[in-house]
């Protein structure tokens, strides 16, 4: 699947749909969560409903950067440089906020895990 192509639903319903557990935080796309009492097939606790990994922030971006992406110029006086579209420089500032928001949070995750794993 190229998702680039995907214009009928929100991309991040595609690429950011991952559920963690509040009681053993594994990460995965096991939609099955989302049911109160649903026991998890790691830790065996009920869930209390879904919770969602990534931030609604970041779901906010991908859909961001996909209607940019598909978004075309319709007229030349926009452009910044020949070819070059303000739809165009609006996918590269997304994206770059999205990378630094996951790096943001993959740094706080991977802090809580030493912190959790040392017993503070």
């Amino acid at each position: 699947m190229d998702i680039t192509e995907v214009t009928g639903q929100p991309l991040s319903s595609l690429v950011s749909d991952q559920l963690i557990c509040k009681d053993c935080h594994i990460v995965d796309r096991d939609h099955e969560r989302s049911r109160v009492g649903y026991a998890c097939p790691t830790c065996g606790k009920a869930s209390e409903g879904g919770r969602l990994y990534f931030s609604i922030n970041i779901h906010i971006l991908v859909d961001l950067i996909q209607e940019s992406y598909h978004s075309s110029a319709t007229s030349t006086s926009g452009r910044l440089y020949e070819g070059v579209g303000s739809h165009d420089i609006s996918v590269i500032i997304y994206f770059c906020t999205l990378r630094e928001t996951l790096l943001d949070k993959f740094i706080t995750e991977l802090l809580l895990a030493q912190y959790s794993r040392r017993g503070l």
